[in-house]
């Protein structure tokens, strides 16, 4: 080994507590980025492989009845590169030993090489013909326990018909999906299956005909003229309008969830490469400083500047490459956990946490970044400093009176604290990048906090004051009014208010998007919208109510004009004004369209009908209500509250699992701060403080000016990292946004006060640990030695 090597390791025992305490930062900076990175690596991969593998379509259309012929104008289309038509049908489903009635979406079988093929985890394919057979998705069947031979009942267009198992399967196009107008996943509450096409064109009346289809496109190709061309063809048979991939649910949640990992990473990067580079320039200054007369030395005995400035270097990344071997290690392991969670929530066919080179590379070049920032002014000082002059003691600080001083503040002070405040002011850039460390660890305490506080007032918005309701019923196709009155007579049922839903363009500009419009009746008690002081709002007469988003989106203000194309029945274009702003924050809703039922009825040219009702329940009469719900054909979906809400709170539950996992690496990164910053402190004004201590001050009197100033610096950094968790907060629910839900951003008091309730404590424990130090200090050999 040779010689300077040696002394690496020995300053690395000498500094241990310090190097150790900048390795421990960078080990859960390290840790983040693999796992953030190899889970972003592992879902992409996946996502390509799955989609390619068992050919998921590019686009999506649905009409109410269109013949088979029609398959072929489609696939002339030029950009058209493959086209399967099918039929699907919303149903309801009877689970023996459950009393709700089940949503189900059916679907006819791929045909092979088709597009949209199903992964058969177990059993086989129906058989042709067979009209008493089908094919599960597998998280349906595992929420019931259904396996191969097992039996359930399905209403086909009035008629109950028993099914067996054949089968257990995914598909690409269910990768996420959950009840139509619920806001999250519910295994036990929707499922998908396919039965055979024929028998499904006989139960519903479509023998050579279909009812939708799905494309893939030629890669490169204007998707926009193709979906217009498709739209075109479908339009004269009842075609609701053809959508891309990037509008369908499945793949537009996996793909935001890819993307809000992505975005944790860039957020996270500058405040880890800042944290780890100041801790280190302060380290490595303070070494340098240390170690003058050893480099005038080593210069004098002919060792060049790039040699020692290699020296030192190798010592930074020395230290960071312990954290960085540490944090691949608990990184991997993290990893392994995260995609365990995806792989319950997300349903493929295969998903593994695999780290290749490059993730390995990626994460170990942000701390390799930070060890160069900064060890740059520590090898700058090296390589500027003449030996004749690194072998004098360095000269001392030239000193001012501070503006403090001259204000006459001071003397409101007592000695000790005067110290404290005139080394602040005198070493301004210490002090503020010690500030800005403290407060970006807060943040990242904050942050994570807010999103919790958001995602609590987002429930209570949604569920207790937008929609009360306990159960929400759609029919098969639009009903009569009367439908409503005959709705009041299931048992258990206080109060219903209807509602009729239609798809639609909404066109503002140049921008267009394809939107839900809702229909209701004024003043609703039940499911109404919100104003931006979360007060119900009654649907005027005439215009519509947007969603904050979707006004944002479109970039629409009140008072302003939307062009409204409908997408049913006469898919007639209509210009209306905006006006009001809704806040809307769940599932679907917020980038839907309210508007007056009876005006939506009247634009679509149809009397007055609806396509479903909002109802309130006696609960203890459920059973008998579903019972009766489950015999009739025309109603083909139900979602619960009280169900969606359980599903919300088991997603904070494993949001709070995060949450205490950002408690610790706030405290490790705070530890770091604050430890490394007293440690050099006390070693730099060790001299002074020994003296101070010849002069009759007492070891609290000397604490107190070394920990004090560190005090200062702490509650200097608390409204600081209040504004930075804000803002991180801020990114955090803008990234969350998804198909299923948007988070508002709501930040309670006491979240600043539970991270600064953190600071304080780990800056106690710190403190602890350093006036340790303090006490124990050897005045005379301190005294002996010119440092």
């Amino acid at each position: 080994m040779r010689a300077l090597d040696k002394k690496i390791a020995r300053d690395l025992q000498r500094l241990w507590s310090q190097a150790l305490a900048i390795a421990l930062v960078t080990v859960v900076g390290t840790a983040g980025f693999v796992m953030s990175l190899g889970t972003i690596g592992s879902l992409e991969q996946t996502q390509v492989t799955y989609y390619e593998r068992y050919r998921f379509a590019d686009a999506f259309a649905s009409v109410r009845r269109a013949p088979a012929s029609l398959a072929g104008k489609l696939a002339a289309i030029s950009g058209v590169k493959q086209v399967s038509t099918r039929i699907t049908h919303n149903v309801v489903i009877d689970i023996a030993g459950m009393s709700e009635p089940v949503n189900g979406l059916l679907s006819s079988l791929p045909e092979s090489g088709a597009l949209n093929q199903l992964h058969l985890r177990r059993g086989r394919a129906v058989l042709p013909g067979a009209t008493n057979e089908a094919v599960l998705g597998e998280a349906f069947a595992a929420a019931h326990d259904l396996t191969l031979g097992s039996t359930f009942s399905a209403t086909l267009k009035g008629q109950k018909r028993r099914l067996t198992v054949v089968g257990i399967a995914l598909s690409p196009e269910y990768v996420f999906f959950g009840v139509p107008g619920a806001m999250v996943p519910d295994d036990e509450r929707f499922g998908v299956l396919w039965m055979d096409r024929k028998a499904l064109a006989a139960a519903f009346d479509l023998e050579g005909a279909f009812n939708d289809v799905v494309l893939s496109l030629i890669p490169g190709i204007d998707q926009i003229e193709v979906l217009n061309r498709v739209d075109a063809l479908l339009n004269p048979y009842g075609g609701i309008g053809a959508y891309g991939r990037s509008d369908h649910i499945s793949h537009a949640t996996l793909t935001g969830e890819i993307g809000q990992l992505r975005a944790s990473i860039f957020i996270a990067a500058p405040v880890f490469i800042g944290v780890v580079a100041f801790l280190l320039h302060m380290l490595m200054m303070r070494h340098v400083e240390t170690e003058r007369q050893q480099i005038g030395t080593l210069k004098a005995f002919g060792y060049g500047n790039p040699a020692i400035a290699w020296h030192y270097l190798k010592f930074v990344l020395a230290i960071v490459a312990f954290g960085v071997v540490g944090g691949l290690l608990v990184g991997a392991r993290a990893g392994h956990a995260i995609t365990e969670m995806y792989a319950a929530h997300y349903r493929f066919p295969f998903l593994e946490y695999t780290l290749t080179a490059g993730t390995f590379l990626q994460a170990s070049a942000v701390p390799v970044i930070a060890a160069l920032i900064g060890a740059l002014g520590s090898l700058r000082a090296v390589v500027g400093l003449p030996p004749a002059v690194a072998m004098r003691a360095p000269p001392p600080p030239v000193y001012r009176r501070t503006l403090i001083e001259r204000l006459g503040v001071s003397l409101w002070l007592d000695q000790p604290t005067r110290m404290i405040v005139r080394h602040i002011v005198r070493w301004p850039l210490r002090s503020t990048l010690t500030v800005l460390g403290i407060a970006a660890a807060m943040a990242i305490l904050v942050a994570p906090l807010g999103v919790l506080n958001s995602a609590v007032h987002m429930i209570d918005t949604h569920f207790f004051r937008a929609e009360r309701q306990n159960l929400t019923v759609a029919f098969a196709q639009t009903r009569p009014y009367k439908a409503v009155y005959n709705m009041n007579h299931y048992p258990g049922v206080l109060q219903v208010e209807p509602f009729r839903v239609t798809p639609a363009k909404l066109h503002y500009g140049p921008r267009a998007r394809r939107v839900a419009i809702i229909g209701r009746d004024g003043l609703s008690e039940l499911s109404r919208p919100l104003d931006s002081e979360l007060r119900p709002m009654a649907i005027p007469e005439q215009g519509v109510v947007l969603s904050k988003a979707m006004a944002d989106w479109l970039g629409v203000k009140r008072g302003e004009r939307v062009t409204l194309e409908l997408l049913e029945i006469n898919r007639a274009t209509h210009e209306l004004p905006v006006t009001a702003i809704s806040e809307s924050y769940v599932g679907l809703t917020f980038f839907m369209v309210f508007i007056d039922r009876t005006l939506l009825n009247h634009l679509m040219k149809e009397g007055d009908v609806v396509t479903g009702t909002h109802v309130s329940l006696d609960t203890t009469r459920l059973d008998a209500l579903y019972a009766s719900l489950k015999n009739t054909p025309a109603i083909t979906g139900l979602v619960s509250h009280a169900a969606s809400l359980t599903g919300m709170r088991r997603i904070m539950e494993q949001n709070l699992r995060m949450t205490l996992a950002n408690i610790v690496v706030a405290a490790i990164i705070i530890f770091g701060v604050v430890y490394n910053s007293a440690r050099i402190s006390l070693a730099e004004r060790a001299r002074e403080l020994a003296s101070l201590r010849l002069l009759g001050y007492s070891r609290l009197d000397v604490a107190y000016i070394l920990l004090g100033e560190l005090g200062l610096l702490v509650l200097a950094a608390l409204p600081v990292g209040c504004g930075l968790g804000y803002g991180f907060a801020y990114l955090l629910t803008e990234g969350t946004a998804n198909e299923m839900f948007r988070l508002p951003l709501y930040l309670e008091p006491a979240t600043f006060g539970y991270a600064t309730l953190v600071v304080l404590i780990t800056v106690a424990v710190t403190a602890l640990t350093v006036a340790r130090k303090i006490f124990s200090l050897d005045i005379v050999s301190i005294l002996k030695t010119r440092e």
